[in-house]
């Protein structure tokens, strides 16, 4: 079973496909910068906050005998230094020992040999859950001329606020950026619609001359597409002016030939020649006839226009099939058709004639008494099953019908170009036929398809 290929990505899909990839890229990334950018400003905001805090640890406490007292009650105070939020100081002496304490440390995260004197170390603290910072400054305290202490000041913080704004801030980004990746979609949807326009419109155009509606692409375009514009109807216009000339020649040497011939056979009536060399004359002029005719026909197959209009066959049908039982109307047949009104396919209307009066009327030749006509659209495909009661054919003689010159029965009057000429019809239309029995009444069945449109 032939799967059907899937069907390419519309040019406004694809734009809007990688736009729309390029943007959330875009906003991903924007989002990790912003976010960081933002961790960045509050972190430093709270590093300038705990300096501030050392400096008034410094001015506040009182080094001797290898003690620290503060006599500044804001340190003690729990809005300050709360070990509740992991909020306090301490000092350190220069092995490391604890000289001061806002509250009990439950570790000593900080090695005052890390540090030299008036040097800053700030750093995040990964044992602990959440953010939690620390500050260090080492500084060398002066007891006297003689004697100095190197004391290193020490801040840990675990800011409430630093995470609260900081998981707003993520909460107003992920609300806010989704939007305006929203509207900024929104736009490009429409101004690729709009700069897509010109080629939809044309679209359009090219659709309805494939379809035969119209003789050339119309309307104003782009500078670009105005240039392939103006190269596509040149060709349209070359084509049909080429399709003109050759079906006038065609009509011109058929009517060259015919006159010769219509004389040679008048001659041949006229003169007393035996009966048997006269008739034997008249066979070879026969066969002069149909070759001329089949080869003309073969010609005009392979000029057909490039572009047909839909024609409606039910009317074509309705008369075709009249005629056809006033012809054969001494063998009582009994038609049966159907055919709804709005049936179209995409053929010249003396092809179509030609084509199906003569599968038909094979029809009407070899049925003993019954004949079924059947057609109906789908999927751009007109779909015919022509059924008759006659003798049928056998599997050998199925690939055989449609060459030229074949007579199923040599005993009925033809020249075996019909089914032939019909056929290549149908390939010249990309069509397809079918011969099979028929299940109904036993005789030939002939289903034929006919691209109905041209399938943009």
């Amino acid at each position: 079973m032939k799967t059907r290929s899937p069907q390419p990505r519309s040019f406004q899909s694809r734009f809007l496909l990688i736009s729309s990839a390029v943007f959330v890229i875009f906003v991903l990334l924007m989002t990790a910068l912003i976010e960081r950018s933002y961790f960045y400003t509050l972190r430093s905001n709270l590093r300038t906050s705990m300096e501030n805090q050392i400096y008034s640890l410094i001015g506040s406490i009182d080094y001797h005998d290898h003690e620290v007292e503060t006599g500044n009650e804001v340190f003690l105070n729990p809005d300050f230094f709360d070990d509740a939020i992991k909020r306090y100081a301490y000092v350190l002496d220069s092995q490391g020992k604890v000289l001061w304490e806002s509250s009990k440390i439950s570790s000593q995260i900080i090695d005052p040999s890390d540090l030299h004197i008036n040097e800053w170390l700030f750093k995040r603290d990964h044992s602990q859950d959440g953010f939690s910072f620390v500050l260090a400054h080492q500084v060398e305290w002066i007891q006297s001329a003689q004697q100095t202490q190197t004391l290193t000041l020490v801040v840990y913080e675990t800011p409430t606020e630093f995470q609260r704004y900081l998981r707003k801030f993520r909460h107003i980004l992920w609300i806010l950026l989704p939007a305006m990746g929203f509207l900024v979609i929104l736009i490009q949807v429409v101004l690729i619609r709009w700069g897509l326009k010109p080629i939809n419109t044309m679209g359009e155009q090219i659709k309805l001359v494939t379809q035969g509606s119209q003789e050339k692409i119309l309307g104003s375009y782009t500078r670009e597409l105005e240039t392939l514009k103006q190269s596509i109807n040149h060709l349209i216009e070359y084509e049909h002016i080429q399709y003109q000339q050759i079906k006038q020649s065609l009509r011109n040497i058929a009517h060259s030939l015919k006159t010769p011939s219509a004389v040679i056979e008048t001659i041949i009536e006229k003169e007393d020649f035996d009966s048997s060399k006269k008739q034997a004359m008249q066979d070879q002029m026969n066969k002069i006839r149909s070759t001329v005719d089949y080869y003309l026909h073969r010609a005009s197959l392979e000029r057909k226009r490039l572009f047909v209009a839909p024609l409606r066959i039910h009317p074509l049908l309705t008369s075709l099939l009249s005629g056809l039982q006033k012809l054969y109307e001494s063998k009582g047949i009994h038609l049966t058709w159907d055919c709804k009104e709005e049936t179209h396919v995409s053929m010249e209307k003396e092809d179509f004639m030609e084509c199906f009066g003569n599968l038909i009327e094979n029809a009407f030749k070899y049925c003993t008494s019954k004949i079924s006509v059947r057609v109906e659209n789908k999927e751009h495909q007109a779909f015919f099953v022509i059924e008759d009661d006659g003798p049928g054919i056998s599997e050998t003689l199925k690939e055989k019908i449609f060459q030229r010159g074949f007579r199923i029965d040599e005993s009925v009057e033809g020249q075996g170009l019909g089914l032939s000429i019909a056929y290549e019809l149908i390939q010249t239309y990309r069509g397809s036929i079918e011969v099979s029995s028929s299940q109904t009444w036993g005789g030939l069945c002939l289903r034929i398809s006919i691209p109905s449109s041209h399938k943009i």
